[in-house]
């Protein structure tokens, strides 16, 4: 479970971190690369906490006959091929995701300026910090 969870993360660290700009300066660099390094460490904090938690959770939701079924299933051979290739797939979602990512945040800024009422000048502040990505 715990390396299951540290592959799903440094998946979505590894998406967050390659669709932020480093920056243009080394100020720049120098805030991005913290920002990234004090996110991998607090997901690195986190993951006990939500093993315990979804511990807790399939406990409330799932018998112990399930639970045993489920333990049975990822002992059989199919099981470990799950296993096996969940990072690789987790892997290949993220890749095919992550050209979406930056119309979803153009799109998040013009449904947010909407609601706000931005202004101009406000909608067009807020759209230079976004990464730059391929428009869809």
């Amino acid at each position: 479970m715990r390396s299951r969870l540290s592959s799903i993360f440094t998946s979505v660290i590894s998406m967050i971190e390659s669709s932020m700009s480093r920056g243009d300066t080394p100020e720049e660099r120098k805030i991005s690369d913290a920002v990234q390094a004090a996110a991998q460490d607090q997901f690195g904090k986190i993951v006990p906490k939500m093993i315990d938690i979804s511990a807790n959770i399939y406990a409330q939701n799932y018998t112990e006959q399930e639970l045993s079924d489920v333990l049975t299933f990822y002992k059989s051979p199919s099981g470990q091929s799950m296993l096996a290739k969940t990072p690789v797939i987790t892997q290949a979602v993220s890749a095919a995701v992550k050209p979406m990512i930056p119309q979803m945040q153009r799109d998040m800024v013009a449904d947010m300026c909407d609601r706000i009422a931005c202004t101009p000048a406000m909608r067009a502040a807020i759209l230079e910090k976004l990464p730059k990505g391929p428009a869809s």
